[in-house]
């Protein structure tokens, strides 16, 4: 697959966290390049995009901190995008939480529900077991695959 398809299967990936297709698509971009920083001309030319979507985009990433900036040292006013080296970790984090949420509403549905319902009762019963094995998993995982970040935190 060549770069300008994996871009493009990034928005498709992307999109199954609701990202906008340009963002899933600028992404990608910075997955699939070696340089570190691009600026706005770099990121509209590499996603194919029209320079309103590239910017809306933009501003969407840098407001949920999947992208940053910064000033070229060159041109003051020109900024230069980076993808935020914590976000992947921190999208894990929030996906992790908002199972552990789901988790805990579903066991308080078990308590205040009555059990009419056998098969919606061991739906739900299964749905929590499934995700806390889940929540376990994916945080082991999340802090072993992570730990050089999260060492070099704490330093």
């Amino acid at each position: 697959m060549n770069k300008q398809a994996l871009i493009n299967t990034f928005a498709l990936v992307y999109k199954e966290y609701n990202f906008p297709p340009t963002a899933g698509k600028i992404l990608g971009f910075f997955f699939v390049n070696s340089q570190r920083d691009f600026t706005f001309n770099e990121v509209m030319v590499g996603i194919q995009a029209s320079k309103s979507a590239t910017s809306k985009a933009l501003k969407f990433l840098v407001n949920i901190e999947e992208v940053n900036f910064k000033f070229s040292e060159v041109k003051k006013r020109k900024r230069l995008f980076f993808l935020n080296n914590k976000s992947v970790k921190r999208r894990n984090e929030k996906l992790i939480k908002a199972h552990s949420l789901e988790t805990n509403l579903l066991k308080q549905c078990l308590n205040v529900r009555k059990d009419e319902n056998s098969e919606i009762y061991a739906l739900i019963k299964s749905n929590v077991a499934f995700n806390e094995d889940m929540i376990q998993f994916a945080t082991d995982k999340l802090y072993s695959h992570f730990e050089t970040e999260q060492n070099s935190t704490e330093k």
